[in-house]
């Protein structure tokens, strides 16, 4: 065969190869594709069966039977490295490795039980982290109360550097588990409120046996003392101010241009709101606690809802008995009688304090100083005076001059000579009148400064028992304090102290608590910047009547209206009782609770709560009046009651507190 015709059977065949090849799956692999390690030749342009998984040409065979090596395989993503693997990593495979580096460091993973998705309710039965950040996580809602149950357990947690937005330091958070809360350094996290360990504090007496005992909020006793109480929300924050009419606080206790002669302000004390809780455990056995915050079973105090139904931050007592003011107190044209709370003056009882008109006036009168009737004799003490007519300067000054009265005789039209203003400095033009001043009159002045404004009501007067009693452990008062004036002659007319007598106000403690220098009984007793609260006058209580069915009371909720016989009320499930003696126990319902009146009155000066109650009257609408006066002796007290009266009544020793709330 010669050479040409050789070369058309070679190419015959290579066609026939190509074209069988193709049909069975071979195809042209490009060179970078495959290539053997360690020097082997390379496969260029050699055929591949994509189908049965082998390649053709060279020395070398490769097969889904045998195990190749490769440099490198590029799947499109680049160079990647394989590594041999003892277990499938398949989607479904459950894949184990001894670590995994994700850039953090080699990090362990372990078996999990629950999902830890950020939607997830995890539980871990500790925690430790060094620092532990709340953000925008209410602690107390979202952690206390993330169980539906809202009883939610924690065990052994540890969290330093805790607080609502970053850090406040800790050291551990206590077991408490079935509603009790979270205690974290001696601070409790319960239902929604943050309160220091023993920021709630109560008291519990069993009648039974005359016991009186502190307790804790769960009935636990315990044995606070003052420095306690100094350091609580409640207690600790009661201070006097001095209040303008639109309820401005113009100074603080302790202010450099505070005032207690009522210069710059009605002289009050400042009350922060709290929340009571009252419980009979069995017949005879009373608790009742205090709180700063709102928790649950506990009530915001009805005196914080009074005079509109709206919760009111604070509410403002009058810090002494109630004086009398006309007008603004800048001896001026205005004619109207307000209450007034100041230092060193008379308190205005029934009758005790005179209206005496004047003319010819040349010399202006000046608080305090004596006036005499030139031609009878009379003597008063000016108090205040009205400018309704003429000028000082010209000698045709006319009005009123209000006094408290000195020596027992009338003026008449005469010269009137100033002890500061000399000889006929005025003259009287007639009789001196008495201003009386009944339930009613003080209810009148009292609310004469504007809105919010009133005299003393009966919830504001359990506020203050319930302040009493939790800190003292008792309603003694006039042991735990002072008698208070209580021991004085009845005398005639009025035969009480001034305000601030006795220097009772240079002797109060750090919680505004003190009594005045000299005999106790003849001298002032304050209670947390609360003078004569007993002893001294009798006060009015507003919001209340007893009448033969049943005690009424006004609204705890703030939307009933004081009046002398109440037109909207509250009525007790029980009907007043009507014999006079020292409280031996208290009536109790879900109006009562709170108000310490007699159910009944076999006690004595040393038992029970130890003061004494003029009961209802059968056949009257009475009215109540609160802490005796100054010839009451042992029957005074935090815890004395007047509720044998009617609203007509006008005595000399009946006076008045103002109150506020804004």
């Amino acid at each position: 065969m010669s050479k040409q015709s050789s070369n058309r059977v070679i190419w015959l065949a290579v066609i026939v190869f190509l074209m069988v090849g193709a049909g069975i799956g071979y195809a042209a692999v490009p060179q970078s594709t495959i290539r053997t390690a360690g020097g082997v030749t390379t496969y260029v342009g050699q055929y591949v069966n994509a189908t049965l998984g082998y390649s053709m040409g060279g020395t070398e065979i490769i097969d889904n039977t045998r195990a190749a090596t490769f440099v490198t395989l590029d799947t499109g993503q680049g160079a990647n490295e394989l590594y041999d693997m003892d277990q499938n990593v398949l989607q479904a495979s459950a894949v184990i490795f001894a670590t995994v580096d994700t850039g953090q460091g080699a990090n362990e993973l372990w078996d999990m039980d629950q999902n830890v998705e950020t939607t997830s309710d995890v539980n871990f039965s500790s925690v430790e982290a060094d620092e532990f950040y709340l953000n925008s996580v209410n602690i107390t809602d979202n952690i206390l109360n993330a169980d539906p149950s809202g009883n939610p357990t924690f065990v052994d947690v540890t969290v330093t550097n805790l607080d609502a937005s970053g850090t406040v330091d800790t050291d551990s958070i206590d077991e408490y588990s079935n509603g009790d809360g979270v205690t974290i350094d001696g601070v409790v996290h319960r239902d929604g409120a943050v309160l220091a360990e023993g920021q709630v504090y109560g008291v519990q007496w069993n009648q039974g046996t005359d016991t009186w005992i502190q307790i804790d909020i769960d009935g636990a006793t315990i044995t606070p003392v003052t420095a306690n109480f100094n350091n609580h929300t409640v207690w600790g924050s009661i201070t006097r101010v001095n209040l303008a009419p639109d309820g401005t606080i113009n100074a603080r206790y302790g202010d450099g241009d505070y005032a207690s002669d009522g210069s710059n302000g009605e002289v009050m004390v400042e009350i922060p709101c709290f929340y009571v809780r009252g419980e009979q455990l069995t017949t005879g056995v009373y608790q009742w606690w205090i709180s700063g915050v709102p928790l649950t079973g506990f009530e915001v105090h009805p005196v914080f809802l009074q005079r509109d139904g709206r919760p009111k931050a604070y509410i403002y007592i009058g810090a002494y008995e109630a004086s009398l003011m006309v007008g603004t107190g800048v001896h001026d044209a205005v004619t109207t009688l307000k209450l007034h709370t100041r230092d060193t003056e008379q308190p205005w009882t029934g009758g005790e304090i005179d209206a005496l008109p004047y003319d010819s006036g040349s010399v202006e009168f000046t608080r305090g100083e004596t006036i005499t009737g030139a031609t009878n004799g009379g003597t008063g003490v000016v108090i205040d005076w009205t400018l309704t007519g003429g000028a000082w300067g010209g000698g045709t000054a006319a009005g009123t001059v209000y006094i408290k009265q000195q020596a027992v005789a009338a003026f008449i039209a005469e010269n009137l000579n100033g002890s500061t203003g000399g000889a006929n400095m005025a003259g009287a033009t007639g009789v001196q009148v008495a201003e009386s001043l009944t339930i009613g009159e003080a209810r009148t002045y009292g609310s004469a400064p504007g809105a919010g404004w009133g005299q003393m009501g009966i919830w504001s007067l359990s506020a203050v028992k319930l302040l009493f009693i939790i800190e003292y452990g008792n309603m003694d008062s006039q042991t735990e304090i002072g008698r208070g004036v209580v021991d004085l002659a009845a005398g005639v007319g009025y035969a009480g102290l001034e305000t601030a007598a006795a220097s009772v106000d240079s002797n109060l403690d750090a919680a505004g608590t003190g009594v005045g220098t000299g005999a106790d009984g003849d001298v002032p007793a304050t209670y947390r910047y609360m003078e004569n609260l007993w002893g001294n006058v009798w006060g009015f209580i507003d919001g209340y009547n007893a009448v033969d069915a049943e005690y009424r009371i006004i609204e705890r909720d703030g939307d009933g209206t004081f009046a002398d016989a109440l037109a909207t009320y509250e009525a007790s499930s029980m009907a007043p009782i009507t014999t006079d003696g020292y409280i031996s126990d208290i009536e109790w319902d879900r109006v009562m609770k709170y108000l310490f009146i007699a159910s009944a009155t076999a006690g004595g000066a040393a038992t029970y709560i130890p003061d004494y109650q003029y009961s209802h009257d059968a056949g009257e609408t009475n009215i109540l009046l609160a802490g005796g006066a100054w010839a009451d002796a042992s029957k005074a007290g935090l815890g004395g009651l007047y509720s044998d009266t009617v609203p007509s009544a006008s005595y000399r020793d009946f006076g008045a507190r103002a109150e506020y709330a804004p």
